[in-house]
């Protein structure tokens, strides 16, 4: 194989991840913005926030309801952090119960994945690189990450989505709607369940 031949592969690599990626984390961005949307207009009300939970600081009912933004107290408005954000309503709308256990491990390895792939492209900044490279090891990502590596220290250079990473997310959306599901279905009396014909 040539160098060319290398160099290509490390690139088609970087590129099959970013196109996986590009699919997946909108998709779960989605999903999760209009599930607390539709939890809001069918359980609670457009201007509604409870209070009594830590999110409730949150004045502008748009802000509580947006999964995107996590509370910052003491500050004048809520911060911009999607994880957070989604557990945090999650455990307002009682949600959280219904999640799979290990779905925010992975939400934390993917958008964590998306903001260095869309901030940084294909080549992150070394200290990027090394920064998300200790993380792997930290959060035991191992299986779900693999990298380019260059020079005689070896530095990571090119970080990818395994496969096994991709097809965990593909089979997570599933279990995720069964999740939404569930909820709905606990939350909804039991007339609409069981209409009589």
């Amino acid at each position: 194989m040539s160098m060319d031949d290398v160099h290509f592969s490390i690139y088609q690599g970087a590129t099959h991840s970013m196109a996986s990626l590009g699919m997946i984390a909108p998709l779960y961005e989605s999903m999760f913005f209009e599930a607390f949307q539709t939890i809001r207009t069918k359980f609670f009300a457009l201007d509604f926030i409870p209070q009594g939970h830590r999110r409730s600081v949150m004045t502008d009912p748009n802000d509580f309801w947006d999964c995107h933004r996590v509370s910052a107290p003491g500050k004048d408005k809520p911060r911009l952090a999607l994880v957070p954000g989604i557990y945090e309503l999650a455990d307002v709308v009682d949600l959280t119960q219904y999640l799979s256990g290990d779905l925010r491990k992975m939400l934390e390895a993917l958008f964590g994945y998306r903001n260095k792939m869309f901030h940084n492209g294909f080549e992150w900044p070394k200290n990027e690189c090394q920064e998300f490279a200790k993380r792997i090891q930290q959060e035991k990502w191992q299986a779900w990450f693999s990298t380019s590596t260059r020079g005689p220290d070896k530095e990571p250079w090119i970080v990818y989505m395994t496969d096994e990473f991709i097809d965990h997310c593909l089979d997570m959306v599933e279990r995720l709607l069964n999740s939404f599901g569930s909820y709905n279905k606990k939350r909804l009396p039991l007339k609409y369940l069981n209409p009589i014909s």
